[in-house]
């Protein structure tokens, strides 16, 4: 992580926090939700001339960038799980993982999407695009704050 005003890498944990309290200070009375418009394609069988085929109608979908610590909470457990099974970074097992995380997210907009409906409706680099906007900021900081305390959380705070 690098401060944005001057450029600098933090070297304790003190200016690892004085860095991320510049960051989210925030007025809360501005905050708002950001959502990412993202074409998905949603298929239904049709019969033409007594034969039937799968058709594809395209729909803007209006996903929260949001986060909920719940879900970034399992994306971490499920990252260590898949590092401990010794899964590669960029096999069909990783993005299956991120498909799956990208889907914990987008229930919170969407309760009745599947698995299944997001592989099947959304291109895989709009995968790729959406895990990083969902958790790309908080495993920069999370990874930051380990890299300072020599792999430690600070002492005032809990893991989940």
């Amino acid at each position: 992580m690098t401060d944005q005003q001057n450029g600098s890498t933090p070297t304790s944990i003190a200016e690892a926090k004085e860095m991320l309290d510049r960051i989210t200070a925030v007025n809360l009375d501005e905050v708002t939700i950001e959502e990412v418009i993202v074409p998905i394609r949603e298929w239904e069988t049709v019969e033409e001339n007594g034969r039937k085929r799968r058709k594809a109608t395209l729909r803007q979908a209006r996903i929260m960038k949001y986060v909920s610590m719940r879900n970034f909470n399992r994306m971490i457990k499920a990252q260590q799980e898949m590092r401990a099974k010794g899964t590669q970074p960029t096999g069909p097992d990783t993005m299956r993982w991120m498909t799956e995380q990208v889907l914990h997210v987008w229930k919170d907009s969407e309760e009745d999407m599947t698995l299944e409906k997001l592989e099947e409706g959304v291109e895989g680099p709009w995968i790729m695009k959406l895990f990083f906007d969902f958790f790309g900021a908080m495993l920069t900081v999370s990874q930051s704050i380990r890299a300072v305390s020599g792999g430690a959380m600070p002492s005032n705070s809990k893991q989940a």
